[in-house]
């Protein structure tokens, strides 16, 4: 039989602002033009951004695990670990993330 089609990749997602006062703001470790590579070690290329925007949401006061790249497709990926905070009736780690569309 033929091998199975690849998944198709979608653009990496580009963080196009943090939240002020969110846990992405006050680690300093993230900010716009970031890629988000990976949310809990899911990668974000196969995903579309509901999926993405629902890893991201999640109860106040629970861990989460961003995966970033900064400076390009070439740029080194880090690993930064925020808790979620409570805020406009949802938590998030307060991030904005785009590929097409603006979450």
């Amino acid at each position: 039989p033929p091998p199975a089609p690849a998944k198709p990749r979608v653009p990496p997602l580009l963080v196009t602002a943090v939240h002020p006062g969110g846990p992405a703001d006050k680690s300093g470790q993230i900010g716009a033009g970031d890629h988000l590579v990976a949310v809990d070690g899911q990668p974000t290329d196969v995903l579309s951004l509901e999926s993405v925007h629902s890893l991201i949401v999640g109860p106040a006061d629970t861990p989460i695990a961003l995966t970033l790249r900064r400076g390009g497709p070439n740029g080194a990926e880090r690993v930064l670990r925020l808790t979620r905070s409570y805020r406009n009736v949802k938590a998030m780690a307060d991030v904005t993330v785009a590929s097409i569309f603006t979450v």
